[in-house]
């Protein structure tokens, strides 16, 4: 590989995994977030107190842990579908 070629690879190959750890931290915020709002859920309706406005945080809550881990799951997809293909397109060298 030329050496142009291999450094924009190993380049692009580092920003989708730099992408791909942001992703990661992202979705175990919002497992955090999520869960401590289930105990708000949970705090509340066992005092017997309305949780109507905690309900809605935590359905949105729930509909940004589901994008953030498609997001992951897109970035997984694509970083194995580009090592792949930067792999099979590698020059082999033979053996001596």
């Amino acid at each position: 590989m030329h050496r142009s070629l291999l450094q924009a690879h190993l380049s692009y190959k580092s920003l989708l995994q730099a992408h791909l750890a942001q992703a990661e931290f992202r979705v175990a915020e919002s497992d955090l977030h999520v869960a401590g709002q289930r105990d708000v859920v949970a705090e509340l309706e066992a005092r017997g107190a309305s949780s109507e406005t905690a309900r809605e945080l935590l359905s949105l809550l729930e509909e940004l842990q589901a994008l953030s881990a498609a997001h992951r799951d897109r970035l997984r997809k694509r970083l194995t579908a580009y090592s792949s293909d930067a792999s099979a397109k590698a020059p082999r060298t033979r053996a001596a």
